[in-house]
């Protein structure tokens, strides 16, 4: 009889649980349609580029013997909405002992999925999330369990407003918000830039996207229900009251900002109201970009021309990754060729979350591999906290102010990554817009007026080159009259402001001269 010390006995678990397979069984909330039910093709891109990630891991055999699934059992729609149907798939996945529950897209969807007393934290799985970026979503404490690919409207909002109010100077602001976690945190951030800009905000006023008792619908439901587009624009016309009734203004809100907080559909919504007012303000920022379609009915298409006849100057943010790399283009190639057309922005950082929950199931691996697939993943979130990667998308850690985080110091680690990109569009709605074949407004009226700067970008000079081809195959305008370098353009209101030469890096915000 032959005894074995633990050592030896250590060492063959190890070998007998690396010399098989483990299935890595992974969730997905999903984001393809709307809460109104109509497809929202981010959510479906984003979908895809998760399935894509998961497949080149395994093709290249990062976790190997093990492999990572994600099984059409375990992928639930939540169409932006936060329900018991969510709760159930969620604790569907948990009795299924899925890793980590990727997606989520929409703000409230996220914070029921990630919250400090929820279903998935019990279980000690992780939420990665590539699409919401609420600043809400920022305190570590109440979202343990979350990681972002992401950036965070706390880190990029104040950034792009100072940025627009530097560029076409208002003498004061109106908010509209939703009563969402997405619209309230928006909300707080573009309050407090407003502060640190010293612009008043003379008007405000917030609507319900979907009733906080009953759950139907509301601003996110516009388009269809005629109750609905009245109750919001009652919102943006208190906001608009609310201002001329200000003491030290004089009515006139023809020179004022007019900033949305507001999931897209409800953005589109408020838009959709600005076409009922008398007074028109200098400039519309929203934290949304919107999407707007006309559909077969004649509501359908009286909607979408007040739509679009209210989003004159309208302007928005969208991810901008960072475009001049061989891995974004490598994923730009492979998920062409895959599904036959070019991935949305979000897209990108959907790719990037798999890779990030990978590197961490690597470490994981490496230090405890007994454990591997059989008791759990020890230290998985801590793990996903020291994170340092270069995805598709750009630079990922969650380090704050550039510092490393150490393993078991995953309560030091950001919700969202330490650097950011992103672009500026602005709304082109002068003269007849062009309509698609499917009634959609064609994303060709969008017009990128700047975007913060890539690496190694030199601020200011004429030959200064950003790679187009992402906006052109998207139908998008690249910015400057397609001339893809710095410059003037007497469309893009932005151009005298220093946005195109923003870059934050988790530090400090960076503005070139």
């Amino acid at each position: 009889v032959t005894v074995m010390g633990p050592g030896c006995f250590s060492i063959l678990v190890s070998f007998l649980v690396l010399s098989h397979a483990v299935e890595i069984k992974l969730g997905y909330v999903s984001a393809g349609l709307y809460p109104s039910g109509s497809p929202a093709p981010w959510g479906e891109d984003m979908l895809s580029a998760t399935k894509l990630a998961i497949n080149r891991i395994n093709a290249a055999k990062i976790l190997h013997p093990h492999i990572i699934s994600l099984p059409d059992s375990l992928i639930f729609e939540a169409k932006g909405t936060v329900t018991g149907s969510l709760e159930r798939a969620l604790r569907m996945m948990a009795g299924n002992k899925v890793v980590a529950v990727l997606g989520g897209g929409w703000t409230r969807v996220v914070e029921a999925m990630a919250t400090v007393d929820g279903t998935l934290w019990d279980a000690g799985i992780p939420v990665l999330s590539a699409g919401a970026s609420s600043m809400t979503l920022d305190d570590r404490e109440s979202f343990p369990g979350l990681f972002r690919t992401c950036y965070s409207d706390g880190d990029v909002q104040p950034m792009v407003t100072q940025s627009v109010v530097s560029g076409i100077r208002p003498r004061s602001a109106i908010l509209v918000a939703s009563t969402d976690a997405f619209g309230k945190g928006g909300a707080a951030v573009f309050n407090k830039t407003l502060i640190d800009v010293g612009l008043p905000l003379v008007g405000y006023a917030e609507f319900d996207s979907i009733d906080r008792k009953t759950g139907e619908l509301r601003g996110d439901d516009c388009a269809k229900s005629t109750d609905n587009f009245e109750y919001v624009c009652e919102a943006v016309s208190r906001a608009f009251a609310s201002a001329a009734e200000y003491e030290s203004h004089d009515s006139n809100t023809d020179n004022a900002l007019l900033l949305l907080s507001a999931t897209g559909p409800s953005t589109q919504c408020a838009l959709a109201c600005l076409s009922n007012l008398s007074n028109s303000t200098k400039a519309v920022l929203s934290t949304e970009i919107i999407h707007p379609t006309m559909g077969d009915s004649e509501k359908s298409h009286e909607f979408f021309d007040r739509v679009v006849t209210g989003a004159e100057g309208y302007m928005g943010y969208i991810p901008s990754p960072y475009q001049a790399t061989e891995k974004f283009a490598g994923f730009v190639s492979d998920f062409k060729a895959k599904f036959g057309h070019h991935p949305d922005p979000w897209a990108a950082y959907a790719y990037d979350a798999v890779f990030v929950l990978a590197s961490a199931l690597k470490r994981s691996l490496r230090e405890t591999p007994e454990f591997f697939g059989t008791f759990g993943i020890p230290g998985i979130v801590d793990h996903l906290a020291s994170v340092d990667i270069y995805g598709v998308t750009g630079h990922i850690t969650y380090a704050k102010g550039g510092e490393k985080t150490t393993k078991g110091k995953a309560k030091n680690a950001k919700t969202s990554p330490s650097e950011l990109r992103v672009a500026l569009m602005r709304l082109r709605s002068y003269g007849n817009p062009k309509i698609d074949a499917d009634g959609t407004l064609s994303e060709k009226n969008f017009r990128v007026v700047g975007m913060t700067a890539e690496e190694g970008e030199n601020c200011g000079n004429q030959e200064a080159k950003i790679d187009c081809s992402h906006y052109v195959e998207m139908g998008l305008q690249p910015p400057v009259d397609g001339s893809c370098s710095t410059g003037s353009d007497a469309d893009a209101l932005l151009c005298s402001s220093n946005f195109m030469h923003l870059h934050y890096d988790g530090v400090r915000d960076l503005v070139c001269s």
